[in-house]
């Protein structure tokens, strides 16, 4: 070979591994940055969940404002009108870059709104989990629901406003930061996206929040009707591996997880979703 040739070829060959280095460093400070947005909260408390289900048949709710959030409540409106905590809310004001100056397509639509719930009914196991609304100011019919189960679940979610954020450490022990004026997610193991606006319900896609910690997630949508109850089926995913599960191998016909705790939970998801070659159960 030429002497030209063969110093052509070693510089590209250099310059290949330099491109290389560089991915892969690039990769490395990702993974850094991921890990510390999706860090546990230390700060917050991390109150024991109370009991697997919480008991409340059917119930009312409402919702009290904060700084910067709301706070759920459910009512047993079947026995002694109790009032019981329900968990946290989060919803787009104006300022909010998805939501903030999004307007209804539909005729005379209502409001653009986005609310993201970690509920937690009456701090029961089985009756934590998130709950994602994107409404696009038309018929109830229309818009899509969430329910997303998050594992491990290790306490009851907790929240605190802090300057012009709202901390939420969520039921996995991760942290999400909201900016206080907006509602917007600032960082954290969950992001956001624009809103569906499209007036074709059946086209509309689902809440667009998505969970990036490390834990396991559980995801059901349905439209109009609760998704633990009229799902056809369930998103597990869990880093870049994700499976299908019919919802009814995990809930029963009331909407209820059928599992009573995590290991259970693990494992009713690995018999559905076996591990192919070379790939990682799903795990906590």
């Amino acid at each position: 070979m030429p002497v030209y040739l063969l110093m052509i070829a070693v510089s590209l060959s250099s310059f290949g591994q330099t491109l290389t280095e560089s991915a892969r460093r690039m990769s490395e400070i990702e993974d850094v940055v991921r890990s510390l947005n999706q860090q546990d909260c230390p700060d917050l408390p991390s109150p024991a969940f109370t009991s697997v289900r919480s008991g409340i048949p059917v119930a009312c709710g409402g919702n009290s404002p904060r700084d910067g959030y709301s706070l759920s409540t459910v009512v047993d409106c079947t026995r002694d009108n109790k009032e019981y905590p329900g968990g946290i809310m989060v919803r787009a004001k104006a300022g909010h870059p998805y939501i903030g100056n999004a307007r209804s397509l539909y005729p005379d639509g209502g409001p653009v709104e986005r609310s993201i719930e970690f509920v937690s009914r009456n701090g029961a196991l089985n009756e934590t989990y998130l709950r994602l609304e994107d409404l696009a100011g038309g018929p109830d019919s229309h818009d899509m629901k969430s329910k997303i189960f998050l594992l491990p679940r290790k306490n009851i979610p907790q929240v605190e406003t802090r300057g012009e954020d709202v901390f939420v450490k969520m039921s996995t022990g991760e942290q999400v930061v909201f900016d206080k004026r907006t509602g917007a997610i600032k960082s954290g193991a969950l992001r956001e996206g624009p809103i569906d606006l499209t007036t074709d319900r059946f086209r509309r896609t689902p809440p667009n929040v998505q969970y990036t910690g490390t834990g396991i997630s559980i995801r059901l949508n349905h439209r109009f009707e609760e998704p633990t109850i009229s799902s056809v089926s369930a998103e597990v995913k869990q880093g870049g591996r994700s499976c299908t599960i019919p919802r009814a191998q995990l809930f029963d016909v009331r909407g209820q997880l059928i599992s009573t705790s995590d290991a259970q939970f693990v494992q009713a998801i690995n018999q559905s979703c076996p591990a192919r070659t070379g790939q990682q159960p799903f795990r906590i």
